[in-house]
């Protein structure tokens, strides 16, 4: 969506003329994998699936590549690039021992079935890895992946196999963002900059992960503490970011009613569950939860501020004197008793007549915002 010169086109950019527009349009976007598949045939793929992901053809050029009559075979490494459809308009590498890699987030591991080309199934090891553009791809690994759940990896592929090997490349202080100026301390950023925040330190923690814009970590000073990752690009630009628990937007936020003996049941966005854990906590109210499923992690209660809402808009609460972000899925409860909560929506909460308490997981200058409110 910016304004570009010729030198910031790349080879293996998808490039299209608009003759209306007078205009030249660039997309940068690849996957790399393992090509399995074919369908409905190789002789004439319509779609194909690339480390158990299926893409679509856009272009004849790709078409022809990825067919019998193309140059790669499946259990290839190969890298599609995406048009401007999110559809394959190319296709670069190939050879099953291509040297071709990427990065990303370890969210899960272990083992499952697979299909080969010729419909038999096989069993393998595994690692789901997300991108800092927010894909996640599932490799086949030769062995067991578990340990590097919940770190950043490079992937590597050789005879249909990926290869996981650690690569932290942060653990610098890059400094404070500045959205407006697309600059991270001194360091610009590209204008398609990827980025990606994460939570999960351990093997055996639940992993999360979303997707994140300059704006919504603007202000925020990125230390050795919360930068997994960052690479840059031929221009000198930071071009993919892999941020550890920065935003807190990778949680579940909900309410404890009640509990004990490691069963809880928690209110999470008005729906309430009973939830078992291997861990007891005394605290009741709003907290910020590690979750996958049914399964929880961990649980942290959320900070209140000490003075009601004065004035509440679809964006910000301003509390005393200062003004505050509210996260873009904030939840509202209307409170009638200790123990008694009830979801109400943002728009009841702005109009009504309430007082208000706001709950925060952390200072906003460190990527925090306002995840709960309750009314009464």
């Amino acid at each position: 969506g910016v304004k570009v010169g010729v030198s910031d086109i790349q080879t293996n950019d998808i490039i299209y003329f608009s003759s209306d527009l007078n205009m030249v349009l660039a997309y940068t976007d690849r996957v790399t994998g393992v090509y399995e598949k074919a369908s409905p045939t190789k002789d004439s793929p319509i779609q194909v699936t690339v480390s158990g992901k299926e893409y679509s053809i856009e272009s004849v050029e790709a078409f022809n590549d990825l067919s019998s009559s193309g140059g790669f075979k499946y259990g290839d490494t190969v890298t599609l690039l995406l048009g401007r459809t999110g559809e394959i308009a190319g296709v670069a590498g190939g050879g099953s021992s291509s040297t071709l890699s990427t990065c990303g987030f370890v969210t899960d591991t272990g083992r499952k079935d697979f299909t080969n080309p010729d419909g038999s199934a096989y069993s393998s090891y595994y690692a789901s890895v997300v991108t800092p553009d927010g894909n996640v791809n599932e490799y086949a690994t030769s062995y067991d992946p578990k340990n590097m759940k919940c770190s950043v990896v490079r992937i590597n592929f050789k005879d249909g196999k990926a290869s996981l090997s650690s690569n932290r490349q942060g653990g610098s202080h890059l400094g404070r963002v500045n959205a407006s100026a697309n600059k991270v301390g001194d360091m610009k950023l590209a204008e398609d900059v990827k980025i990606i925040d994460t939570s999960g330190t351990y093997p055996d923690d639940i992993s999360g992960w979303c997707r994140v814009y300059p704006q919504r970590i603007d202000g925020v000073t990125l230390s050795e503490s919360n930068v997994k990752y960052y690479s840059k690009n031929g221009a000198g630009e930071i071009d993919e970011i892999i941020l550890s628990d920065v935003t807190g937007d990778t949680y579940t936020y909900g309410v404890i009613i009640r509990g004990e003996n490691g069963a809880y049941t928690i209110d999470v966005d008005g729906e309430q569950n009973i939830y078992q854990t291997g861990f007891s906590t005394t605290a009741r109210g709003p907290h910020k939860l590690r979750m996958k499923g049914m399964e929880i992690g961990n649980m942290a209660q959320l900070s209140s501020h000490s003075s009601f809402i004065s004035q509440l808009t679809r964006t910000e609460a301003v509390i005393g004197s200062q003004r505050y972000l509210l996260s873009d899925k904030v939840i509202v409860y209307k409170k009638t008793n200790t123990s008694t909560y009830m979801k109400i929506t943002l728009d009841d909460a702005i109009n009504g007549n309430y007082r208000m308490t706001a709950y925060y997981d952390k200072q906003q200058s460190s990527g925090g915002r306002i995840r709960i409110i309750v009314a009464q």
